[in-house]
């Protein structure tokens, strides 16, 4: 089984582009080199990146950071993914973009996904568990 992660803070290589962090990661997931382009450009569709594909992250925004993010998460199709405060940062209109990605990504998969704002997880979740200080308490 496969465990794709979206982390709360961007983990990005400064000198890599946009398509290049998504290669990487889709080798390291083993995704046959047959099936790698077509996979990268679909996510890169699929997070609005396309026209990005070939900037280097250090020249990105923080909502396209954490849109990349949240495409290295998804490029290798997992069954399970780890979405921690996915759409912290993005502008309203990027953020409900996300949130169509993330109904759609639900179908066939798990997702267990953190957040701090309450209209997030009504719109997202299933299930819903709350924290406090690290305890489960609802």
């Amino acid at each position: 089984m496969k465990l794709g992660v979206c982390h709360q803070h961007d983990l990005l290589f400064d000198d890599l582009s946009v398509e290049e962090h998504l290669i990487l990661i889709a080798k390291l997931k083993l995704i046959p080199s047959t099936h790698l382009k077509r996979r990268v450009d679909q996510v890169l569709d699929e997070v609005s990146l396309d026209k990005s594909r070939h900037t280097i992250t250090s020249k990105l925004s923080g909502g396209t950071k954490r849109r990349l993010s949240i495409a290295m998460g998804i490029v290798a199709e997992s069954r399970v993914l780890i979405m921690d405060e996915p759409t912290t940062g993005l502008d309203p209109i990027v953020r409900d973009q996300i949130w169509s990605l993330i109904k759609t990504l639900k179908r066939g998969r798990c997702i267990v996904m953190t957040t701090q704002h309450l209209e997030e997880a009504e719109e997202l979740a299933d299930g819903l568990g709350m924290l406090e200080t690290g305890k489960l308490v609802a």
